[in-house]
């Protein structure tokens, strides 16, 4: 198998590998396509390390980044209904196709050691590359001061296994603004995205804002008033409401690309720092292929996934699909057919040169969209 380098309370960043690519290019669809297996047996556990990836078994993959030639991808399962679920790993799949676990113990709770083995990841997890290596999120659902030592917090693992704190307390909630992030509260952050200066942008899920933690080390909202609902298109985004916040994408000019799930919307926060949506009616749904995003419907959008021609792939989680916004703004489905068998909640989506990568959650599986003649 061959994998080709390309490139989304308690947040944790690792800096795992430092060629990371963020764009390998565009992908052209082909009128024949099929799905291939990447990784996983399509059942539900944690098996495989040290062999061939397909052969091994995920809980449920739900973020997926190219690193070094890579394929990383944060197996924890999507939280539909948040729980403490003590499984979440990020395992590595080599060039060659073997599997190991880099990251998150997938047992007991945490001690005192803050090594990246030993980190205990409590919930669903996310991984995004940035210019010094891999990022990870792991959005925790507790409440109160259960483990406090891996919660609501921004962390570094460097190279060698070691961890740093760089951002957030340990105590979950929304706090901080205008001051070093390392004081900052947040609440179940999920997807991150890097923009070329350095800064890092957090999808605050629980607190229905985007936030930013500049190179400097400040933290600031980008994004939302903190009030779940939908409102503020054509205004300024500080004002605008967002309902749960997933993912995001940043293009090279500092444009802001999120997936705002509960409104079934993706949504744009431009360099001027006016919000828009770009695609989804806000009516759950599946319609509108062939025509402009803005008139179509979809459920549940997730992972999202920007090349270097500014196309826009989207996670259609809850229909099972992975759809493409043209850089004109057209809006297609690139993969899935609306049942189970082919993909099942997916929530995340890369790409390559060889072919479109998705994190097929409830099949447990990472699969490539093949291509074909």
């Amino acid at each position: 198998m061959r994998l080709v380098a390309g490139v989304g309370p308690l947040l944790v960043v690792a800096a795992i590998a430092a060629d990371c690519a963020s764009e390998p290019g565009t992908f052209s669809a082909p009128a024949a396509a099929e799905l291939a297996a990447v990784a996983g047996t399509g059942e539900d556990g944690f098996s495989g390390d040290g062999g061939k990836a397909t052969l091994a078994q995920f809980h449920g993959p739900v973020s997926l980044v190219f690193a070094g030639g890579d394929l990383y991808v944060a197996d924890s399962g999507q939280d539909i209904t948040p729980t403490v679920d003590y499984r979440t790993r990020i395992r590595r799949i080599d060039t060659q196709g073997t599997i190991t676990t880099i990251a998150g113990n997938g047992g007991a709770p945490p001690s005192a050691s803050r090594t990246a083995a030993e980190i205990h990841f409590l919930a669903e997890t996310h991984i995004a590359p940035g210019p010094t290596g891999l990022y990870v999120t792991n959005g925790n659902p507790r409440i109160g001061s259960l483990y406090p030592l891996f919660t609501d917090i921004i962390g570094e693992i460097d190279r060698s296994g070691g961890f740093r704190v760089i951002a957030g307390s340990t105590r979950g909630g929304y706090a901080g603004d205008g001051g070093p992030a390392v004081t900052a509260s947040l609440a179940r952050p999920l997807g991150i995205a890097v923009d070329a200066s350095g800064n890092l942008y957090v999808a605050d899920s629980g607190n229905n804002v985007i936030r930013r933690v500049g190179a400097s080390g400040g933290i600031t909202t980008v994004a939302g008033t903190g009030d779940s609902g939908y409102a503020g298109d054509g205004g300024p985004a500080t004002a605008a409401k967002f309902f749960a916040p997933y993912d995001l994408a940043i293009a090279r000019d500092g444009t802001l690309y999120v997936a705002d799930t509960y409104n079934h919307r993706v949504r744009k926060v431009d360099t001027s720092g006016r919000i828009s949506t770009i695609a989804g009616t806000g009516t759950a749904g599946f319609t509108g292929d062939g025509g402009p995003g803005t008139a179509a419907q979809l459920n549940e959008p997730r992972g999202l996934w920007l090349d270097s021609g500014g196309q826009l792939y989207i996670a259609d989680s809850a229909n099972n699909r992975i759809r493409l916004l043209s850089a004109s703004g057209t809006i297609s489905t690139i993969a899935g057919d609306g049942g189970t068998q082919q993909l099942q909640r997916p929530s995340a989506v890369t790409v390559g040169s060889d072919g479109v990568y998705i994190a097929d959650t409830g099949n447990h599986r990472v699969v490539r969209r093949k291509l074909l003649g």
